[in-house]
């Protein structure tokens, strides 16, 4: 069967190489998330290229694994972690005093930017189809 799902898509970027690294360590080999790292250019001098930009790739069942991961680095980093997160236009930044009301935000993006059939749907409320959820069986008597 040919996997027709298609992930949402998000830049992450941070001014700190170990929070961006923390932030690949924490997502790396998670079911759903798809990572590309894009080096910057080599510093002369310097041995390899840093970590400049992470491309994620996320399935519907993914975003709320990125966005707890998300949380949990920023609360463990501290005051000091800060990650900019770009989609197309739009662009927020996540630090540890704002990922509560951040996540709530790159959660509606992630889920706008998928098509309708594969967003998060809320939990739905009991079934109101009537007192009966299954046909009655002919030759036996309704309950009261």
């Amino acid at each position: 069967m040919i996997n027709r799902a298609t992930p949402a898509e998000v830049e992450l970027a941070a001014e700190s190489l170990d929070d961006i690294n923390e932030v690949y360590r924490q997502l790396r080999g998670v079911p759903g998330i798809a990572l590309t790292a894009v080096p910057s250019p080599p510093v002369p001098g310097e041995q390899g290229a840093a970590l400049d930009v992470l491309m994620v790739a996320l399935s519907s069942g993914a975003i709320t694994a990125f966005l707890q991961i998300i949380q949990a680095v920023a609360e463990s980093r501290g005051p000091k972690f800060s990650l900019k997160i770009r989609q197309g236009k739009n662009r927020l930044e996540v630090n540890a005093d704002n990922v509560d009301e951040v996540l709530p935000v790159i959660r509606e993006l992630l889920d706008k930017s998928l098509p309708k059939w594969q967003r998060q749907w809320p939990l739905l409320g009991p079934c109101r189809a009537g007192r009966r959820s299954h046909p009655r069986i002919p030759g036996t008597s309704s309950p009261g």
